[in-house]
């Protein structure tokens, strides 16, 4: 800072206001022109906790800013404030929940008597962050979360995408047709469901889930998924780029350090209703799909692929660890899609 700066905010008025700062990213994706890939900026925002004004925003780029920009940030929400924030002026205190950018940032908000401190949270922060930086997306419901569906933990989405990372990674579409169920019981004992393995067409990659064979049915005998989503239930997960998770989730994976097996490998999940939007799964759905996606590829590798032929008839049983408590999961192959009654007679006719 130079020293005329340094003098223009001295001169400012202080007043007793406790600020609250924090740089994170931002609610909002940004595609370059040069058709680069699509990233979310990290923006810093800075308020007035008392008033819980606005007092200055900065949007930066990929990266984190140093330091030095936070700082800038810091004097321009002194010397030129936001409409409505109250005025040009200098606070008492700052607080952010960036432990290292205190460290930095401390010595130099001391030369203009202004006290730099850290708190690990910033309620206020978490409320109006995601608003203030949702850019075109305001007018919009914000994508709900995984990490806000009643009954999911940390330890359980951790497990999810662990499971997902894998399960991607070894590809069992190679070796399965987008239309050739499985049947698994989760727990072991559980009522069946039927699963296909999404990707051999090579459009969708992931793991779609039925509860019934009349919805497998009815999934398998349309063409037109459009239609297919007005009549029955199902739960899914895709892969995908991270632009179509929400930001919630996106957050809690880059603090928690869960894997991603790829760019386009973010694990979007999602659950048709008829007549309804999709919307987040259940807890349990959850907790299903990461099971199912522990064992698929060994099952569909070296079961069904025993012969290396065609798929031939197996059943197994795999005990889960973790999360699962030590639930079993039982999975089999093929799938009867018909009535043993239903085919005897069209045999008969």
């Amino acid at each position: 800072m130079s020293s005329n700066q340094l003098k223009r905010i001295r001169r400012l008025t202080q007043r007793d206001e406790t600020w609250l700062c924090c740089t994170r990213r931002a609610y909002l994706w940004i595609t370059p022109r040069d058709g680069g890939a699509s990233y979310r900026p990290y923006t810093t925002l800075v308020m007035d906790r008392d008033r819980e004004a606005t007092r200055k925003i900065q949007v930066h780029d990929d990266e984190p800013p140093t330091p030095d920009e936070v700082l800038e940030v810091l004097h321009k929400a002194m010397l030129k404030p936001m409409m409505g924030s109250g005025g040009r002026g200098r606070p008492v205190c700052i607080l952010l929940d960036d432990a290292d950018l205190v460290r930095e940032l401390a010595p130099r908000l001391t030369e203009i008597d202004v006290r730099c401190e850290y708190r690990a949270s910033l309620s206020l922060m978490d409320t109006w962050f995601p608003e203030l930086t949702q850019g075109s997306l305001k007018a919009q419901d914000p994508i709900p979360g995984l990490m806000s569906v009643p009954g999911v933990t940390e330890p359980m989405l951790r497990d999810f995408f662990a499971a997902a990372a894998d399960y991607y990674r070894q590809a069992p579409w190679r070796w399965m047709e987008n239309w050739d169920p499985v049947e698994v019981r989760y727990p072991a004992k559980s009522s069946p469901r039927y699963v296909l393995v999404l990707g051999s067409g090579g459009e969708y990659f992931g793991l779609s889930r039925y509860d019934s064979l009349d919805d497998l049915r009815v999934v398998l005998s349309h063409h037109d998924p459009d239609q297919v989503h007005e009549l029955i239930p199902w739960v899914s997960v895709i892969f995908e780029e991270a632009t179509l998770m929400a930001f919630e989730d996106l957050d809690a994976l880059e603090e928690h350090g869960w894997p991603v097996a790829g760019e386009k490998a973010y694990p979007w999940v999602f659950k048709t209703v008829p007549h309804s939007d999709p919307r987040p799964p259940s807890a349990s759905d959850l907790a299903f799909l990461a099971a199912a996606m522990r064992v698929l590829p060994d099952f569909v590798t070296d079961r069904l692929k025993a012969n290396r032929g065609r798929p031939c008839p197996a059943g197994a049983v795999y005990a889960l660890l973790g999360v699962h408590g030590g639930q079993d999961i039982a999975l089999s192959y093929p799938v009867r899609l018909i009535d043993p009654e239903e085919e005897a007679l069209e045999e008969y006719i």
